[in-house]
């Protein structure tokens, strides 16, 4: 086990940009992740579901995975305003929404949106906001039902464990994307030329009780990154886990590290070669 010495530490100034589309954050990894999001989702409750990410540029909800809907639903919802139908309402008032019949909700009442889902054969629905570790709004998942019901108080507490492991994915997304036009600028890698820091990336997760793994931060340099991890196990519940790219470096917790591998021993590799694949996969939701 490693135990980190108390020493003075070096910080870098590393402001994000600001969240605009996120078809530019999207890929092929993160799109099979939120298509998984929304099957788990079905498993839990529903005919049909559908998951949608908020873009702040455009201060809208888009579908960017969905299930069991006709076109003309998803055309129809591929850009949604606060207040407008179930998911609306959601963004607007960051809490989940039940409507248990979409025929006589006033949300609906007189609304075009009530007539497209009463041709997708959505009776009842659910909407579900996903908000990140720092409380701001990613998305909403959505669960729509062909008769109309309430779900379950189990159905919508695995519904509120899937929500955060897709706002997690989400903002991540985000991060790394971020992260990618920061160090495009130069500036970033300036300063860190001057600190004498290297130019390396570490994201730290925690392992929380249900053993589900939850973005915490990116952190830039091996020894601030081990530092980090350190400071992170001693004084929060948990386990913490050093990745770069895909790989575990070091695990911490109550203090005590074990450094499993450092940057100088492994392989070359782009530590962004695929950021959004699941560090945790061998986990089951």
């Amino acid at each position: 086990m490693f135990r980190s010495q108390d020493r003075p530490r070096r910080r870098l100034n590393f402001a994000l940009t600001p969240r605009s589309n996120f078809g530019s954050a999207q890929s092929a990894g993160l799109k099979k992740q939120l298509d998984t999001i929304v099957a788990l989702t079905l498993k839990t409750t529903g005919d049909m579901a559908n998951l949608q990410v908020y873009e702040a540029a455009s201060q809208s909800l888009r579908i960017v995975s969905h299930f069991g809907f006709p076109q003309e639903f998803v055309d129809f919802f591929s850009s949604t305003h606060a207040g407008q139908a179930a998911c609306g309402t959601a963004m607007k008032r960051r809490r989940r929404v039940v409507i248990e019949d979409v025929a006589s909700h006033p949300v609906f009442k007189g609304t075009e949106a009530r007539d497209v889902m009463m041709a997708a054969e959505a009776r009842a629905v659910q909407s579900t906001p996903l908000i990140s570790g720092g409380g701001e709004l990613m998305g909403i998942l959505s669960s729509h039902y062909r008769k109309q019901r309430r779900p379950s108080t189990s159905e919508l507490r695995s519904v509120d464990v899937i929500a955060r492991q897709a706002a997690n994915l989400i903002e991540r997304a985000y991060v790394a994307e971020a992260l990618r036009a920061t160090l495009a600028t130069g500036a970033f890698t300036r300063e860190l030329r001057e600190t004498g820091i290297p130019s390396e990336s570490f994201d730290i997760y925690q392992r929380g009780k249900h053993g589900f793994a939850c973005w915490t931060e990116t952190v830039l340099g091996w020894e601030e990154a081990i530092a980090r991890l350190q400071y992170l196990s001693a004084t929060e519940p948990g386990e913490f886990v050093l990745f770069r790219g895909l790989q575990v470096l070091a695990v911490g917790e109550d203090g005590a590290l074990d450094v499993r591998e450092s940057p100088a021993t492994k392989a070359e590799s782009d530590p962004f070669s695929d950021p959004f694949a699941d560090p945790f996969q061998e986990e089951e939701y």
